[in-house]
């Protein structure tokens, strides 16, 4: 679906590189990553796509400016002693800035290591795994472990931005009413009593025991 102009952006005469990651992250959230244009952002500026390479170098600049702004958006919480409780709160602070705009899922994966914010969390999450004691090899590991929750977790969702129920979406699938995948409906009907934080934070506690453990 094609992307029209934002509204709540307006159409302002002058701009800056903020608004046009605002603009863009705005496009991405509506209608979806393949929406993002440099023509579509233009567009929700009220400009024409030429003007807009005064303030972005090309396509791939502006989807690095629409992971930033996630990774902008995660309100670490505050240093603890407990270098665990510290690592699970991040955690926890990331998967919930990635769930608020799932949409832009592949622009983080493959754009995090170009965002100033996105370095500046991973410097702070290596900094709490560090306590732990383990040796490089290990947080390496744990680090790209606890990514790969976080995105994977937000990706897994049968459904996104808060929805708790599993069971509907597999019920026909998992044999529920036949029994014929007995395994996979057992499955589905305990995470239909589950949030999606409890199962997030639960696979986060996976990694750190096993980082404590190391």
């Amino acid at each position: 679906m094609g992307a029209g102009p934002i509204a709540s952006v307006g159409r302002p005469a002058k701009f800056d590189r903020s608004q046009v990651q605002q603009a863009a992250l705005q496009i991405v959230d509506m209608y979806g990553a393949d929406a993002l244009t440099m023509r579509a952002v233009a567009n929700a500026l009220g400009t024409g796509a030429m003007t807009l390479y005064h303030h972005v170098k090309d396509r791939d600049d502006l989807e690095t400016l629409v992971a930033d702004a996630v990774f902008a958006d995660v309100d670490l919480p505050r240093p603890a002693e407990d270098w665990t409780v510290c690592v699970e709160g991040m955690s926890l602070a990331l998967w919930r800035a990635l769930r608020a705009h799932p949409n832009t899922i592949h622009f983080v994966s493959s754009h995090r290591g170009k965002s100033p914010a996105a370095l500046d969390v991973a410097e702070q999450l290596l900094r709490a795994l560090e306590h732990s004691g383990a040796p490089a090899e290990t947080l390496v590991v744990a680090f790209r472990a606890i990514l790969a929750v976080i995105i994977g977790g937000v990706e897994a969702e049968p459904r996104r931005l808060g929805e708790t129920d599993f069971s509907k979406e597999f019920a026909a699938l998992t044999g529920q009413d036949g029994g014929s995948r007995p395994r996979l409906a057992a499955l589905t009907s305990a995470a239909a009593e589950m949030t999606p934080e409890v199962i997030f934070i639960g696979m986060v506690r996976k990694v750190i025991n096993g980082l404590s453990s190391a």
